[in-house]
């Protein structure tokens, strides 16, 4: 565990997105917004079950670690015909179907579930549909939901983050043209807690310390999927 944490502590840099499961109408889940997302965080572990250190996480580094792991870079061809994942990519995420994804500007499109959800798993943003909660106002076109996020990250070669968190999601519409509108979402969540580890350690060896997600975008969506929380 602690030689993939502290590799991972030495790669500098911030970043991140994505998502997981939850049956929708395809035609939903594609006009909601996948936006980009940065994550970062800090993790204390414990290497010998004496010394306490500190690591860091975040989107960049952990894009770095699926380009070194076997396990990813053959997922990575498989889905996208590519050797490794191209520079300047970023993580997105879908709130309607949970699903993360590595993209860029060129097309690039990696998801971080396999196809179905089967396959591969390397990472994803579970939206707690039990404790999602929302006020809209039609006049405005401004939606705020209070929910909260399970997140998790691994590169199936040692390193695996997981944290629960407290979290918002924000929305502006624009006016109604044929059924769709502009939605513009913006994502907050910060949190602490549960575990990271690597396979050669225990998930009793580490916690994470702190959490911060955020990121922003838009997209048309239809007005059927207004407003989020009652609709998810």
């Amino acid at each position: 565990m602690n030689s993939r944490i502290l590799t991972f502590a030495m790669m500098l840099a911030v970043g991140i997105t994505s998502l997981s499961v939850m049956a929708m109408p395809a035609q939903a889940i594609d006009s909601y917004p996948s936006i980009p997302v940065s994550i970062s965080g800090t993790i204390s572990y414990t290497p010998d079950g004496i010394t306490m250190r500190k690591a860091s996480f975040a989107s960049k580094p952990f894009i770095a670690l699926l380009n070194a792991s076997t396990a990813a870079i053959a997922s990575i061809q498989l889905v996208t015909g590519k050797d490794k994942i191209p520079p300047g990519s970023q993580l997105v995420f879908n709130p309607a179907n949970q699903s993360l994804a590595i993209t860029n500007k060129d097309g690039f499109n990696f998801p971080l579930n396999g196809p179905q959800g089967g396959g591969y798993s390397y990472g994803y943003i579970d939206i707690d549909r039990e404790t999602l909660y929302g006020a809209y106002n039609n006049i405005s076109g401004k939606e705020t939901d209070v929910t909260g996020y399970l997140i998790y990250l691994t590169d199936d070669n040692g390193f695996q983050v997981s944290v629960f968190s407290e979290g918002s999601m924000n929305w502006i519409y624009g006016p109604i043209h044929s059924g769709s509108r502009k939605a513009t979402l913006s994502v907050k969540a910060s949190g602490s807690g549960y575990n990271s580890y690597g396979e050669e350690g225990g998930e009793d060896n580490s916690v994470v310390t702190s959490f911060f997600l955020s990121g922003s975008g838009s997209a048309d969506e239809s007005t059927d999927n207004v407003p989020f929380y009652s609709t998810y």
